[in-house]
């Protein structure tokens, strides 16, 4: 009789040693969606105040080294800048549920563009449902967003 019980006991314990590593794992994976809630609230805080922000100066290229992804990310800014005569890249995107100007497949279109001071940056021109926009040339003012 007592064996019968032993081995009973011994037959549950492979079964609760995996149902409590299963159950580790789901509070785990509740714990870091909540954390991740929070800090998705946060960007849209953030970004929620800096898109209504007074568009300042891009920063001078020797401060870049000192800008940070949580100070400056998002930030609106403005500049004048020669689109260069290079290939432009295309991002390709399935679209978005989430964005009105994004509903079907399309490309994010990058292109190059000199500053004043000679420095080559990338500007995101927006959205294509075709990868054959037209490069833009010349100068122009733009105001947008820093991205890191």
């Amino acid at each position: 009789m007592r064996s019968a019980k032993r081995r009973a006991r011994r037959s549950l314990i492979g079964p609760a040693i995996v149902a409590a590593c299963a159950f580790t794992v789901l509070i785990s994976l509740g714990v870091w969606q909540l954390q991740r809630k929070a800090w998705k609230e946060q960007l849209i805080e953030i970004m929620s105040q800096r898109a209504v922000a007074r568009a300042i100066d891009l920063p001078k290229s020797e401060l870049w080294d000192g800008l940070t992804q949580s100070g400056d990310e998002f930030r609106r800014v403005k500049l004048r800048a020669e689109f260069i005569d290079a290939r432009q890249a295309f991002a390709y995107t399935a679209g978005s549920a989430l964005r009105d100007d994004i509903k079907a497949p399309g490309y994010f279109v990058f292109a190059p563009a000199k500053l004043p001071n000679g420095q080559v940056i990338a500007i995101n021109r927006g959205y294509s449902t075709q990868p054959d926009a037209k490069p833009m040339r010349g100068s122009v003012e733009l105001v947008g967003y820093l991205r890191f």
